[in-house]
């Protein structure tokens, strides 16, 4: 969870960004995330790859999607 220096955390979320590289931590962190996420307006998936590797997000968003949460 990042925020920015002196920020608060208001829930519902308005909006939120999801890093993710297809690890173990960053699936631990995404089956801890629905319940911080809930009520979400906007989730956006993100993926940094080093050259010639492959991650998708798609099973980040799907995994958020099956738990009603809005993710692209």
């Amino acid at each position: 969870l990042v925020l920015p220096d002196g920020g608060t955390l208001a829930l519902p979320l308005r909006s939120a960004c999801v890093a993710w590289d297809g690890s173990e931590g960053a699936a631990a962190a995404l089956r801890a995330a629905p319940a911080l996420l809930a009520g979400c307006g906007r989730v956006s998936v993100i993926t940094v790859q080093e050259e010639g590797a492959s991650v998708s997000p798609d099973d980040a968003t799907d995994y958020l999607r099956v738990h009603g949460i809005p993710a692209e």
